[in-house]
């Protein structure tokens, strides 16, 4: 991109075909990177829902990985569109080690339970 400044998405797709093969998923910075990309942001119009599909009510929805360990695996089936709220839930009961006690109903949406 000579003389032009690149604009934030392009910064993000340029990051991502830099980094595609040695991305550490485990650390925030490089989800974020990766959800400013043009692959993300294209994937999301064309798989996120209109409704949670956990409590079925409309609200801000967002998606969430079943599948955290392959962050850039893009397949619909490893994604469920959420409620923020009910995201929040999801991840506060997939940090408790001792999940003794939590509904079977929630544990199919935890990533550390996923086996895909």
């Amino acid at each position: 991109m000579s003389g032009k400044k690149m604009t934030r998405r392009q910064q993000f797709d340029t990051w991502l075909e830099n980094h595609r093969g040695s991305i550490d998923w485990s650390k925030g910075e490089n989800r974020k990177n990766y959800r400013g990309t043009s692959e993300w942001q294209n994937f999301v119009k064309g798989v996120k829902g209109k409704v949670c599909e956990v409590t079925g009510l409309r609200g801000k929805l967002t998606l969430h990985h079943l599948d955290e360990a392959h962050y850039c695996d893009l397949d619909p089936k490893k994604f469920v569109t959420v409620l923020w709220s009910v995201h929040k839930i999801i991840h506060q009961i997939d940090r408790k080690r001792d999940k003794s006690g939590v509904p079977e109903f929630w544990l199919k949406f935890c990533p550390s339970e996923f086996r895909g």
